[in-house]
């Protein structure tokens, strides 16, 4: 943009359109000053290249206040409204402070009335309907206290700010947003007419660049001067540091970098009460999802006492709530505190967290990073909470991951690793949890040895999630080797060789060979039993897993007495609200119909599946599975037309959830398949 300083001098009479500075007497009309209507008072931004026009229809009816981050285009869509206005007086004033915005309401007061100060002008205005107020670039609310024009016309306002004091008055808050994505293209194309060559990779640019319209301006001009195309840019983004792939010369004669224009905001942000914390508990979300973060990750014991840290004093999780809202007021970060957010509570702009990740000293990753991961596995929902909630938690652990995984190893690895594996399987995504795993294997035996008791674990989750994708040999040949090395490195008594023992034992009966399953179960519950004593949970679930394989074998009425019997011991221990109660009481109903009893199996499950959908919601995998064996069941106590049904809509929902390849839903196929048979046959 081009912008020529109109300047007057001397003794003028006619309309003069913008001024910028005055020399001797203006006659523009009998005003009272020496200013005749219609006039234009300030200097009114230019059109930036490639503007894109905005629908904001307020800005036709209402007094507004524009707000949204820094470089989203607020003051543009200002000026294009100013520009267009036909009110007599429009004026332009820059409100970066309380003082700047006094001294320009006086030199316009003088014009008018002939007194320079703001009260006058301000009287002027009360009694004059036609004008157009436009205060620019707003840094605190407290700085137009006292100064706010009338209701008689129409002011508009530009702020990063979004106190609730700014919808005052006839005054209504507008939020200004990111460009759309065809927004952002017509832009990039614009800013490129004369180097069409340079297009190719627009879309991917402006989606890397999150629509942020100065983003898109100070690449755009970047790419014009190095005559790179877009693709190459996005080459480079990856490879540098943000301020190395802006021009040296901003667009539109802008002064304002993505750099300073947020690190000023950050400053306004850690200035309000209670002051000091923005700035930390940025630096924590600036390593999350930058499109939801639970807010109980950032109100987790490990971010307050980080937060404590840096602010010298003891900080509340009222105290994080409460910077964050500073953040949400400074359009730094969008704070929801709606029932309906609570999964995604906060979002930050990609490129606010890169610029704040930039300013992260080495010295500071380490720390930072092993805070960030204890506050999400503090706040890691428990599998009830259904699938969004763990979606929401496990985007925001690949994050942290993506940025700062390397601290995450040393001098062990963070639990948070392994959570996050399971969390994979326990959605339904049991491929890619044991690609996880065995990724996350390869790097500590790097990182920390092979005999690691991590990489051990490690190990045991590929191979266990290897066999709940499907390939459950392949996972007993896995645990096999994994038993020898745990026993060679931990010993025959230690809990995770134990553990290992008992899922060898599972897959064993899975794969078709339960009454060896049943033997092996046996000795390990009793090992067990002398090591960890008769109550502890790994001891209960190996009886749960021998009631429910004696079923699977030859003795029934054993199993179901089992399961009987240790369903009244996991009450006993756990309490009656314990999840894992849940999959008992299924082992149950499984023995009573093994038991010759499947009407019995059949009612309680389907007491089981209410409970399944209130606690766990109608997506989760064992709500799934309880459906699976309540349509088995249901078919077996004489109902196949009604099992054929149920399996048809299961199959639905699996092909929705699962995809059609897991092995869960090519169970159910042959279960309807099965079912269909025995109607065709009864028909």
């Amino acid at each position: 943009m081009h912008m020529t300083r109109n300047v007057a001098r001397g003794d003028n009479s006619g309309h003069i359109v913008q001024v910028g500075a005055v020399h001797g007497d203006v006659n523009l009309g009998d005003t009272g000053g020496r200013a005749r209507l219609p006039y234009r008072f300030g200097l009114i931004p230019g059109r930036t290249s490639g503007f894109q026009t905005r629908d904001v229809p307020e800005l036709a009816t209402e007094s507004v206040v524009l707000s949204g981050m820094g470089g989203v285009g607020k003051t543009q869509l200002a000026a294009d409204h100013a520009r267009h206005s036909e009110a007599a007086l429009v004026a332009w004033i820059t409100a970066s402070s309380r003082d700047q915005v006094q001294t320009e309401y006086a030199r316009l007061a003088e014009l008018l009335t002939g007194t320079a100060t703001p009260r006058h002008l301000l009287e002027w205005l009360n009694t004059n309907p036609n004008w157009l107020i436009v205060l620019d670039d707003l840094q605190s609310p407290a700085d137009l206290a006292g100064l706010w024009p009338s209701e008689t016309g129409q002011t508009v306002v530009t702020t990063r700010r979004r106190d609730a004091v700014l919808r005052g008055g006839n005054r209504k808050l507008v939020h200004v947003g990111l460009f759309s994505p065809a927004e952002s293209a017509a832009y990039l194309a614009e800013m490129l007419a004369e180097q069409p060559h340079l297009r190719p990779g627009i879309a991917e640019l402006a989606d890397v660049l999150g629509h942020l319209p100065l983003a898109l301006g100070q690449a755009a001009v970047y790419i014009a001067d190095r005559e790179i195309t877009c693709t190459e840019y996005l080459r480079r983004w990856r490879e540098r540091h943000l301020s190395q792939l802006f021009p040296d010369v901003l667009p539109d004669e802008r002064h304002d970098t993505i750099a300073t224009t947020w690190s000023m905001s950050v400053d306004h942000a850690n200035a309000l009460a209670p002051t000091g914390l923005a700035g930390p508990i940025l630096r924590v979300a600036a390593l999350l999802d930058p499109n939801g973060i639970p807010l109980a990750v950032l109100t987790a014991p490990a971010v307050l006492t980080h937060l404590s840290a840096a602010a010298e004093r003891p900080i509340t999780a009222d105290d994080a709530r409460d910077a964050l809202s500073c953040l949400h007021r400074t359009n730094l970060m969008t704070l929801d505190t709606s029932p309906s957010a609570a999964h995604v509570a906060v979002r930050v702009h990609a490129l606010v967290q890169l610029a704040t990740r930039h300013d992260i000293e080495d010295a500071q990753w380490p720390g930072l990073v092993k805070v960030t991961a204890d506050a999400l596995l503090h706040a890691w929902p428990p599998a009830r909470s259904g699938p969004a909630a763990l979606a929401s938690i496990y985007t925001n652990t690949a994050a942290l991951l993506d940025v700062g995984a390397a601290h995450l190893y040393a001098p062990q690895c963070h639990p948070v690793l392994f959570r996050a594996g399971h969390n994979l399987g326990q959605v339904g995504r049991p491929a890619d949890a044991r690609a996880y795993f065995a990724d996350l294997a390869a790097t500590a035996r790097m990182l920390l040895g092979g005999d690691h008791v991590d990489v051990l674990a490690a190990r045991h989750g590929a191979a266990n999630w290897q066999a709940e994708a499907g390939d459950v040999a392949g996972a007993l040949t896995a645990m096999a080797e994994l038993l020898a090395d745990e026993i060679r490195v931990l010993g025959p008594d230690h809990p995770d060789t134990l553990g290992t023992r008992a899922d060898l034992g599972n897959w064993r009966a899975i794969s078709g060979d339960p009454a060896g399953a049943v033997a092996a179960l046996a000795e390990l519950l009793a090992d067990q039993t002398r090591v960890l004593g008769p109550d502890a949970v790994d001891t209960l679930n190996t009886r749960h897993s021998l009631a429910l394989w004696q079923g699977e074998s030859a003795d029934t009425a054993a199993a179901l007495s089992a399961a009987v019997d240790l369903l009244a011991d996991y009450v006993r221990v756990l309490g009656p609200d314990h999840p894992d109660i849940l999959s008992v009481r299924s082992n149950v109903a499984r023995c009573l119909g093994n038991n010759g009893d499947a009407e019995g199996a059949r009612a309680m499950l389907a007491e089981l599946l209410t409970d399944y959908l209130r606690d766990f919601g109608p997506d989760h995998p064992e709500t799934l599975t309880t459906r699976n064996n309540l349509a088995d069941w249901q078919g077996e106590a004489g109902d196949p037309a009604g099992a054929r049904a149920a399996f048809g809509d299961l199959l639905a929902d699996r092909l929705r959830v699962l995809g059609p390849e897991h092995p869960h839903t090519r169970g159910t196929q042959e279960n309807l398949d099965h079912w269909q048979r025995v109607v065709d046959q009864r028909a």
